[in-house]
Formats: structure tokens, C-alpha cells, sequence
């Protein structure tokens, strides 16, 4: 868990007074506190927005005390099991995570104990090591954020799949400044995202089957398959019919084509049957023999040739050429260009991975075919019949062959993105059909839990936010009849705390405007909420004003759990204000 905070720009009495100590945290509720009034501009939220940073975030860098403050560098220590690893990450290097000294539970703890001795100026006080009072000693190795990230997901033991920790608990670091925080779409990481992202982000962490993982694969796979064959149409780099009406014509034109051819081959054929009268049986019997060989090596040589034409036909477009049409034209959109020209590439490499089998058994069966008119052709020479064709012969059928394989090619491909599309069509039904049993039961999960801890915090009298997910695409939350303000903040907490208790969620973050418009009693319920998180091991940080109207037992609960207290004149996190107000500060 997150253990401790520190930078030399935390200062209390002005922005060069003294440097605040170590902010730590523990288990359960961490509460970083304002004044009786409500002063703005003091450092709650950016402080919150700090912690996001400490977990691999980086909306810390779009905030005032970045502008403001100017470069400065964040250390903090997490704790898992017995060592205390220490990190730093600077402002200027977004991407790079410091890795500093670490050191065990049982060398913080006797760290902890000479400090204290010596500032207690205890007889016995031991003398303080190097390194007591800034034990963050950089070391020379770094993280890219990534990689921390990695590491954080693995200390933290998450079993989730296919889900990255970002993309875990970014959802549920709700800070003013960050963009998750509608309370109609509590699965949202960013407003944009869609519907079907956001589910399947809580499918994951939820742990989805492998049977949801292996039908959602097959429904993508479909999916590209389906577009990578459009876009081939669209480029023409499949010959395509789009309309029954156009498919019955080159049907139609295709079968008078090949009776042409056939009548053409059997005119042919009688006159090398002619050739030899007086050895006309043998003859006959080899030409047959060499007809048909023919007639079906061409079919296989066009459908060859049909491939290569597909794909080495095409002219790639260079680099240069694309500079020569600038030159031309200085206003084009070279960018686009060379993007379409590379989609192009993609595509046909694609395809041409895809024809490569084919194209090795044609060619195969073409030249066992040619092995066997090479043996008819010497015997047929034996009986002194000429085996070579004319011109006007050869160049008919060519003709008639290449137009009916293209007539061929159009009508496979009609029928191929009938397949393309009944397979896509088929592959959805069956994830449809999966997420229908599925997401009932997580529903279901949160739903219960959610009517737990409402209930503890409003009473069983009052509804329970729902959480009803749909078909996987789209959902929807909250309570049917109170839609106020306080009422959906008050949902969204209930959702959060849900979430942390089901899942391996591993802390949430939950800003002062989340709690401002909920009633003071209910606010002193989520106070206790917050608190029962601690035997979990998981942690809960929010920023709050005080105020007398809780209650004395929530202001108890609260002071608490209190890791921070800010207010104004010198007492701000950076010891100043610069007075620049952006509503939660």
C-alpha cells in the first residue's frame, strides 16, 4: 500500500518556509482536511491529484502547482510485505519513474525510533545514520511509467486479465481536474469513452470467463476480417458484385462465355482428330487425353495468373512520387496520402499472406499437369501429328478464358462477403448471447452490495442505486425516483465502495465535491464506510472541509483519520497561495 509522501516544496509559513515532514498513510480511511470555511485554493485536490500521480497518473502535470510552483520532484514510498520501496518522479520527465534505496519494514521502523529518540532528546539516544532524514537515496536504475505500473499491478497481486492498472484505478481516482467523475456514468473512465469499453474494463476486473475472453477474440477477429474485406472493395483489390441483380447477369454472361470456349476447344479438337486418318485411333485417344489436360491446366494457369494479378498488379506508390505531386501541388495533404498508401501496403500484404497456399497448390498442379502433356506431346509426335496451335486459336481463347475468370472472381466475391457477413453476424450473436448470462451475474454482485451498504448508510427504507449493464453495449445507473445532485454523488460513493469490497480494486480516491451536496447524517455514514475499508488492507483517500455540523462523532472519525491539514495564510501544501482559483483547489 501506499506508505508515504514527501518534496521539499511542501512547506508550511510562506513558499521558503519550513519543509513539511513525510505525509504517511495507512489502511482504510485517509483524510486530508480543510477549514471550518471552506477556503479554496489551499491544496486539497492538488494534493489528491498528487497521489493519482504516485500511482502511474499524469494529470498532476495539467494542474496550477505544476504552472506555478515550477519543477519540482515527488518521492514516496509504497509497502508491500516486508520492504519499502522507494521511488521519485520529476515533473519535467512524465514518462520515468526513479527507483531510490529501498530497505525493510524492520530498518524503516528503527529509522522511525532514532528520529523520534533525538527529537525527544532522549539520554540514550542513538546518533542518527547518513541517510535518517532523507532516506530517498536515488539510485541509477529507472522505470518507464509502464513498467511501474507493471509493478504496482504485481505487488498488489491483482489476478484481473487483460486490463492494465491505469486502467483499473483510474477509474475510481475521482479528482477535481480529472474527467471521471459524472455521476450517471460511474463506469466511465473519460466521457468519450464508449459504453461497451467501459463494461468490459469491469468485466475484466471483475475476472471475465475464458469463455467471454474466447468469444469476445472470435467476435473482433470477425469484425477486422469484415472490414479488411470491405476496404479490399472499396480499393479494388477484390473484384465484387454488390446486388443479386448484378450477380445474375455476370452469371448469366459467364455461362454463354463458356459455352464460346467450349465450342472453340471441340472445333479445334476435330480438326487434330483429321490430322492422321490412317492412325486416327490413337490419335483421337492421345488428343482427348491432351484436350482435357489442357482445357484444365489453362483454368488452373488463369486462376494463377488471376492471384498474381490481384496482387503484383498493383504499382506501389513511393515516397518520391508523393514529393513530385507536392511539388505540383503544394496545398495536398501529403500526410493522408502516404497513410492511404500505406493501408494499401497493409492490405495487400495481407491478402497476399492469405493467397500464398493457394498459389503453391496451383502451381504444383500446373506443373504435374505439364509433366503429362510433355509425355502425351512425345507420342503424339511419334505418329507425326503437329502439336502446336495457331495464333488466331490461342489468342481466342485467352481472351475467352481471362473474361470468364474475371466474371468467376466477381461471383466468388459476392458470394464471399456473404460469408464475411454471416460469420461477423454469427460471432456477435454468440458473445450477445454469453454477455446476456453474464453480466446479470455481476449486476447482480454489485447490485447486493450496493443495497448492503445503502441501507447501513440511509436506512432500508430508502433505494439503492442499480447497475443494470444491458446487452454488454450500453448501461445505465442510479436510483428511480431521488435524481438531486447529493443523491448521485451519494450513489457513485456507494458504487465505489462496492467495487473496493468485490473486486481487487486496491484504493479510490474520492474529492471534496463529491461530498459537498450529500446531508451532513449521510455524510457521517460514508465517514464509517470509509473507516470499514481498513481490515481489507485497501485504502481510501478524500479531501473534506471540517465542519461542526457532522457531528462531533464524525469530526472524531475524521481527525482521526486525518494524514493532512490545510488551511490558509502559510498553512497551504506549498506554504502560499498564488491565487489563481479553478473551483476545487
Amino acid at each position: 500500500m501506499l506508505y508515504e509522501i514527501w518534496c521539499d516544496r511542501f512547506r508550511t509559513g510562506g513558499k521558503d518556509g519550513q519543509i513539511r515532514p513525510p505525509i504517511r498513510f495507512h489502511a482504510g480511511l485517509n483524510a486530508v482536511l480543510g477549514t471550518q470555511t471552506r477556503s479554496n485554493s489551499i491544496g486539497k485536490s492538488t494534493f489528491l491529484m498528487i497521489i493519482d500521480y504516485v500511482f502511474g497518473g499524469i494529470d498532476y502535470l495539467d494542474s496550477d502547482a505544476h504552472i506555478f510552483v515550477g519543477e519540482h520532484e515527488i518521492y514516496f514510498t509504497f509497502r508491500f510485505g516486508d520492504t519499502m520501496h522507494r521511488f521519485c518522479r520529476k515533473t519535467i520527465e512524465k514518462d520515468v519513474v526513479y527507483l531510490c534505496e529501498n530497505c525493510s519494514w524492520a530498518e524503516e521502523e528503527a529509522r522511525l525510533e532514532r528520529i523520534r529518540l533525538n527529537e525527544e532528546n532522549a539520554k540514550d539516544a542513538p546518533a542518527l545514520l547518513e541517510h535518517d532524514l532523507n532516506p530517498y537515496v536515488l539510485t541509477d536504475e529507472t522505470l518507464k511509467v509502464d513498467e511501474y505500473c507493471k509493478f504496482l499491478f504485481n505487488e498488489y497481486r491483482i489476478e484481473s486479465e487483460n486490463i492494465s492498472f491505469r486502467n483499473i484505478v483510474g477509474r475510481y481516482f475521482r479528482v477535481y481536474g480529472r474527467p471521471n467523475h459524472d455521476e450517471h456514468q460511474p463506469l466511465h473512465n473519460t466521457p468519450r469513452e464508449k459504453d461497451s469499453e467501459a463494461i468490459t474494463a469491469l468485466q475484466r476486473l471483475f475476472g471475465e470467463t475464458q469463455q467471454i475472453k474466447d468469444l469476445k477474440a472470435n467476435e473482433k477477429e470477425k469484425a477486422e476480417e469484415k472490414k479488411a474485406y470491405k476496404a479490399a472493395q472499396k480499393y479494388h483489390l477484390v473484384r465484387h458484385i454488390t446486388t443479386k441483380k448484378a450477380l445474375k447477369q455476370a452469371t448469366e454472361e459467364r455461362d454463354k462465355l463458356q459455352e464460346e470456349l467450349n465450342d472453340l476447344i471441340r472445333s479445334k479438337d476435330r480438326e487434330v482428330e483429321q490430322a492422321d486418318l490412317s492412325r486416327s485411333d490413337e490419335a483421337a485417344a492421345i488428343n482427348r487425353k491432351l484436350a482435357a489436360l489442357r482445357r484444365n491446366r489453362s483454368r488452373l494457369k488463369s486462376q494463377l495468373e488471376a492471384l498474381y494479378i490481384n496482387i503484383d498488379g498493383h504499382t506501389a506508390v513511393t515516397r518520391g512520387d508523393i514529393r513530385d505531386l507536392a511539388f505540383f501541388f503544394p496545398d495536398v495533404n501529403i500526410v493522408e496520402l502516404q497513410s492511404i498508401e500505406d493501408f494499401h501496403q497493409r492490405l495487400r500484404a495481407v491478402l497476399e499472406s492469405e493467397m500464398s497456399e493457394e498459389r503453391a497448390q496451383l502451381q504444383s498442379s500446373i506443373d504435374n499437369l505439364d509433366a503429362e502433356i510433355r509425355a502425351l506431346e512425345e507420342q503424339y509426335r511419334s505418329l507425326g501429328i503437329p502439336t502446336r496451335l495457331p495464333t488466331p486459336f490461342l489468342q481466342n481463347y485467352s481472351d475467352l478464358t481471362m473474361r470468364i475468370n474475371d466474371l468467376n472472381a466477381q461471383i466468388d466475391s459476392f458470394q464471399k462477403n456473404k460469408d464475411v457477413d454471416d460469420a461477423h453476424k454469427a460471432a456477435a450473436a454468440a458473445l450477445k448471447a454469453a454477455q446476456e448470462k453474464e453480466l446479470p451475474r455481476i449486476a447482480g454482485e454489485i447490485n447486493a452490495q450496493m443495497v448492503r451498504i445503502s441501507d447501513e448508510i440511509l436506512g432500508p427504507e430508502r433505494e439503492a442505486p442499480r447497475l443494470d449493464l444491458k446487452d454488454g453495449k450500453s448501461y445505465t445507473f442510479g436510483t428511480s425516483t431521488n435524481r438531486g445532485t447529493g443523491n448521485n454523488y451519494k450513489n457513485l460513493i456507494i458504487y465505489d465502495l462496492s467495487i473496493l469490497t468485490k473486486t481487487d480494486l486496491p484504493a479510490f480516491i474520492h474529492d471534496s465535491f463529491l461530498l459537498t451536496d450529500i446531508g451532513d447524517t449521510p455524510t457521517g455514514a460514508i465517514v464509517k464506510q470509509y473507516i470499514k475499508t481498513e481490515p481489507s488492507g485497501k485504502q481510501v483517500f478524500i479531501a473534506l472541509d471540517k465542519t461542526k455540523s457532522y457531528g462531533e462523532e464524525t469530526d472524531k472519525d475524521l481527525n482521526d483519520h486525518q494524514v493532512l491539514y490545510l488551511s490558509e495564510d502559510g498553512n497551504e501544501l506549498f506554504g502560499w497561495s498564488w491565487d489563481h482559483k479553478t473551483g476545487e483547489n
